[in-house]
């Protein structure tokens, strides 16, 4: 009986005890702020000048001293992201062909953990730039790969990587950012 009794006065007193609502917990955003963009021309020992974000570095400038082959890496530290930039001079068509298959191979090796990949083609006749944008969607490791080319003997290829696990949803304001600025390095790549 007493057992009986405990019972009825600890549900009386939680009937009574409970005059505020509950209310599930609103889904909280976040808020990631990056700084502005500001671009400034960039002049390094490569046959190609391009506009580069003031909030990046330049790495690791390696190649053969005749410049058929360059490669770099534009850093974003406070992202977390390198552009890895890879440059080939050819002298044959085939030669284009090849690198141009090679670049399409990096992205496809994503489609295992892609969603969806989306192909953006670019073309500046005067300025002799002509290209490729892929955009992937998912926890691939590079979500955003590209290759420009005048046609005639240039060629560079890059891929967009984070510094840490792929998370698309985490990371996708980040990748946003880091599209604007492969397209502003395409835009204003000028060939020397």
């Amino acid at each position: 009986m007493k057992k009986y009794k405990n019972a009825a006065i600890a549900l009386t007193l939680s009937v009574f005890n409970c005059q505020n609502e509950i209310l599930p917990k609103q889904n909280g955003y976040l808020s990631l702020n990056y700084p502005e963009s500001k671009y400034q021309k960039e002049e390094i020992p490569v046959p190609f000048t391009f506009e580069l974000n003031k909030n990046s570095n330049i790495n690791q400038l390696k190649g053969t001293k005749d410049n058929t082959f360059k490669t770099f890496e534009i850093e974003y530290p406070k992202l977390k992201a390198n552009v890895f930039i890879n440059y080939s001079y050819f002298s044959e068509k085939e030669h284009l062909k090849k690198l141009i298959l090679d670049a399409q191979k990096l992205t496809d090796k994503h489609n295992q953990v892609a969603d969806a990949i989306y192909t953006e083609a670019f073309e500046n006749k005067e300025l002799r730039t002509f290209g490729i944008i892929n955009k992937v969607t998912g926890n691939a490791a590079s979500p955003i790969q590209f290759y420009v080319t005048d046609s005639l003997k240039h060629f560079i290829n890059g891929s967009v990587y984070f510094n840490v696990k792929p998370n698309y949803d985490s990371i996708l304001p980040a990748i946003n950012y880091l599209e604007k600025d492969v397209k502003t390095f395409i835009g204003t790549l000028k060939w020397k």
